[in-house]
């Protein structure tokens, strides 16, 4: 979904990409098929899969930094927007964790969490660590773990974080 574009079509920071591509597993050799594009161009943005929905949030866009977010339904070949982060992040990471999508990082120490049935976020807890330079987020045993990325300064960062929802905390 989405990148950078330069002016002239090649690689580069004058410009987002709104396309879509679909990898087909079943056409070995020719995989690769367009969908429809995003509804805004952007790069640099999180990606994850929630009840059968692609979402997209956040990244960087013609305005700036994006707190926007599009859900994909491949059923239909259609993006819809759905209610914006409560931060604009770039350089991020994206989770779900019980049929809750996560957005976590982007040179800041905070997260948020989106509850589909309400089409609403909400914050959680901060982590210890800003982190950018599209950290790793996963789920692990009911509880979202974050590791890497880049501190403010532009180090690479070694350590990892964990969220647990019961307790609604972080820890190292």
């Amino acid at each position: 979904t989405g990148g950078d574009i330069g002016t002239d079509g090649q690689a580069g920071f004058e410009a987002t990409s709104a396309r879509c591509l679909v990898w087909d597993p079943a056409r070995p050799g020719d995989g690769w098929r367009r969908v429809a594009d995003l509804r805004t161009g952007r790069s640099n943005h999180a990606a994850a899969v929630l009840g059968g929905r692609l979402y997209v949030l956040g990244g960087y866009g013609g305005p700036g930094h994006l707190a926007s977010v599009e859900r994909y339904d491949p059923e239909a070949d259609a993006w819809e927007d759905v209610a914006p982060m409560g931060t604009a992040r770039y350089n991020h990471a994206a989770a779900v964790l019980d049929g809750k999508l996560y957005a976590v990082g982007g040179a800041l120490r905070s997260c948020e969490r989106y509850d589909p049935a309400a089409d609403a976020w909400e914050p959680v807890p901060d982590m210890a660590t800003a982190r950018s330079g599209k950290p790793a987020a996963a789920v692990l045993d009911g509880k979202l773990w974050v590791a890497g990325g880049m501190n403010a300064t532009g180090v690479n960062l070694a350590s990892v974080e964990v969220f647990d929802p019961a307790s609604n905390t972080w820890d190292a």
